[in-house]
């Protein structure tokens, strides 16, 4: 007697992905980073539209983030406290690469919130992306 397997079907297959999602999740996190980084346009869209679907969990997820960095909070408070009053001046350019206007105050140590390097965007995503990239 012959032994005949069933079709592949497209449940089937879902079925055999979400297993393997979660057999290996450092290689779906690193597709996931990868995809992102190489359609960053629909991954924002994507996420805007997660946020209006589901803001209930959008507010928990700012909430989260938010009771787990506390110190990062604190020190863009600080910056901006004295921007506003203080007369703390961003220079004009990017102290990286110093080629665009800076835009973002990075902290390389929260505990030391005045202590910041002005960056471009870029710049600041490059050296939270790459620990090695220095200021």
């Amino acid at each position: 007697m012959t032994h005949i397997t069933p079709a592949w079907t497209k449940e089937k297959e879902a079925e055999y992905q979400r297993e393997w999602r979660l057999r290996n999740p450092e290689k779906q996190k690193e597709y996931r980073r990868r995809w992102r980084e190489r359609n960053a346009n629909k991954a924002r869209l994507s996420k805007i539209e997660w946020r209006k679907k589901y803001p209930e969990k959008a507010i928990e997820s700012g909430r989260a983030w938010r009771a787990g960095n506390k110190e990062k909070i604190r020190a863009q408070h600080v910056v901006n406290h004295a921007i506003e009053r203080s007369g703390l001046v961003k220079p004009g350019l990017c102290q990286r690469c110093g080629d665009k206007p800076s835009a973002v105050a990075h902290h390389p140590d929260y505990n030391r919130p005045l202590d910041v390097a002005w960056l471009c965007r870029p710049c600041h995503i490059l050296v939270h992306a790459l620990p090695e990239v220095k200021k």
